[in-house]
């Protein structure tokens, strides 16, 4: 009896937060230049394409026009992960269509991986000695140019540590294989270049979920605890929850659910790049051109 009162109560939130999301789709059409970006980024088997559907599904349900950027990785014809020219494909290759598709009549474009993921990849390649120093400060400074990187408006990090992301990868296995990425010791690399990124770069990205600390583990998808990243949402007095809010993917979509209603006030996002999650935003940054 008390879990169907538990699942009414959850379906009743996600309700009123799918009906919050719609009147905001109002708001933002009506106003925005552009669509709403977010990427999800983090370690491999930490339940990104869980979310990236949670994410899909609900807002398509709401009336938003979603375009999912997906991850590149499988699509590169280029045969060693591990080199740098991998990398610099994949992040050529998404930059492209995002900027095809940014200023088109979608409101809303989710990357699967995108430009913070690039770092963390070139972080890692640096350091198992695939990449020079000088090589990393030129593809970096790409990267992080702020005509592009400020296009997005949320990244979202999602870490898993190794010993889970394995027994995810295992979990539909007959044999168990070990891959050069699905490794204990190259998933703790991953996660140690994931962490030093989000240090290094949380000034440059309106992160949740981080930055994160050497050996921490943030896990959107993990359903036994609340979310961590709900806790980087800093609670500003007066302020209503705008779409970053609704923007986190996942079982825990529902937490950031408020009872308050919309307003364009509630979606004002600050001009400057460098925005963090929690500031205000200013609409007229977010115009669409009529």
């Amino acid at each position: 009896m008390e879990q169907q009162e538990v699942q009414h109560a959850r379906t009743s939130r996600g309700e009123l937060l799918l009906e919050r999301a719609s009147e905001l789709l109002t708001v933002l059409r009506s106003q925005a230049r552009r669509a709403f970006v977010i990427e999800l980024t983090g370690t491999p088997k930490a339940g990104k394409s869980t979310s990236v559907v949670a994410l899909q599904t609900f807002f398509k349900e709401a009336g938003y026009q979603v375009h999912l950027l997906k991850e590149r990785a499988a699509d590169c014809p280029l045969p060693m992960k591990g080199h740098f020219f991998f990398n610099a494909w994949t992040m050529a290759t998404m930059l492209a269509e995002v900027l095809e598709t940014h200023e088109t009549s979608v409101d809303l474009l989710i990357l699967d991986r995108g430009f913070f993921d690039a770092l963390v990849w070139l972080e890692l390649q640096t350091r198992r000695g695939q990449v020079t120093e000088d090589e990393k400060r030129v593809f970096s400074e790409f990267v992080l140019l702020e005509r592009w990187r400020s296009l997005v408006d949320v990244t979202v990090l999602m870490k898993v540590d190794p010993e889970k992301a394995l027994q995810r990868e295992h979990q539909n296995q007959i044999v168990h294989r070990v891959g050069s990425m699905m490794n204990p010791r190259a998933l703790g690399e991953f996660n140690d270049a994931l962490a030093h990124v989000s240090t290094e770069y949380s000034d440059r990205f309106s992160l949740i979920g981080g930055p994160i600390e050497a050996g921490g583990n943030i896990s959107v998808d993990d359903d036994r605890r609340p979310i961590e990243a709900e806790r980087s949402l800093p609670s500003t007095p007066g302020r209503r929850p705008h779409l970053r809010r609704l923007l986190v993917g996942g079982p825990h979509l529902r937490r950031f659910l408020s009872a308050a209603p919309i307003s364009v006030d509630s979606c004002r996002r600050s001009p400057s790049p460098s925005t963090h999650v929690g500031d205000p935003i200013s609409v007229d940054s977010y115009r669409r051109p009529h």
